[in-house]
């Protein structure tokens, strides 16, 4: 049905004037009449919020690595890090560099040397069908473990160790 200029309009005294205002709970919004309508037709325009569905997407992974970030060169926009293969028997390890604009902005905090992330290569569905191809790196927020931590925790497993009595 082709627009013919004609809104419903409400006073905001109208008992069908919604109370909202703009970004309201109720979804509504409120908008005065363009200064060119002559004064006695001002009044206020309802505007409808749209109540159409939020596009759900799924990602349908085709081969999943896990990475750990050896070095990151801010300068150049880039860090580079060793790949291992999930689910995969053969075990050798690749190299690979990445741009920082593939991290999400949460995660650049993450990104530094000895972090642990999973790239996933896979395809994305839409609601509507539509399929992409995709790639998404997926920083792990647990604390890693540096060099002298794992020193540190030998060593006590090893005071722990030689603690213990045999008979």
């Amino acid at each position: 049905m082709p627009f013919d200029g004609e809104l419903p309009r409400f006073g905001l005294d109208h008992p069908l004037a919604p109370k909202a205002r703009e970004g309201s709970a109720t979804g509504a919004s409120i908008a005065r009449a363009p200064t060119s309508v002559p004064a006695t037709d001002q009044g206020y325009y309802v505007v409808a919020a749209s109540k159409a569905p939020r596009p759900q997407t799924r990602l349908k992974p085709m081969v999943e690595w896990e990475g750990i970030v050896e070095t990151v060169d801010w300068d150049a926009e880039e860090f580079t890090a060793r790949l291992r293969e999930i689910g995969s028997d053969d075990h050798s390890v690749e190299y690979g560099t990445f741009s920082l604009e593939e991290v999400d902005q949460d995660d650049l905090d993450l990104l530094r040397s000895g972090g642990i992330f999973r790239w996933v290569i896979g395809k994305r569905e839409n609601a509507y069908r539509r399929v992409e191809n995709t790639s998404k790196l997926i920083f792990r927020r647990l604390p890693g473990y540096s060099v002298s931590d794992l020193i540190a925790a030998e060593a006590q497993a090893d005071a722990w160790g030689a603690s213990i009595k045999v008979r």
